[in-house]
């Protein structure tokens, strides 16, 4: 296994959380009453430490020479202009789950086995999204309401 295969798995995760739908939805900002917050700061905070991590990549990788793709966002994420973050936040939760299922399967991966430094970025990043995800499912929506079906 070579420098370049952990190097471009690195890439893939990149381009995961650059273009995961938290930091669509902070470009898209979602309409948010005055109610929301709380849920408009956690959101928010999720999406600086996605940032973060992504520095942290390009760090790397820049110290690498590897070249850098930061990817698309996937087409339908255009459906969620113009709706409620309270609507979108069932989405949100769901999107951040499979994503850091996907990144602590990355732990194991055998490309990043002789790498040391690439296993513990992707081991901190894990970390650092699995708490994301936590604040995200522990979010509540003004009232303490739950969301209903249709929002789902």
């Amino acid at each position: 296994m070579s420098t370049s295969n952990a190097n471009q798995l690195l890439n893939d995760l990149l381009i995961e959380l650059h273009r995961s739908l938290l930091q669509y939805l902070a470009e898209a900002w979602p309409w948010i009453s005055d109610d929301s917050r709380d849920l408009k700061a956690a959101v928010l905070n999720v999406v600086e430490h996605q940032r973060e991590d992504v520095g942290k990549i390009v760090h790397l990788l820049n110290e690498r020479r590897h070249p850098i793709d930061f990817g698309m966002y996937p087409a339908e994420y255009s459906s969620l202009h113009y709706v409620a973050l309270e609507f979108a936040l069932n989405r949100l939760q769901h999107h951040q789950r499979t994503l850091v299922q996907w990144i602590e399967g990355l732990q194991s991966d055998p490309e990043l086995q002789f790498d040391s430094q690439a296993q513990e970025l992707v081991r901190e990043i894990a970390a650092s999204q699995r708490t994301g995800l936590e604040r995200l499912e522990k979010v509540e929506l003004p009232g303490g309401t739950k969301q209903v079906a249709w929002m789902k």
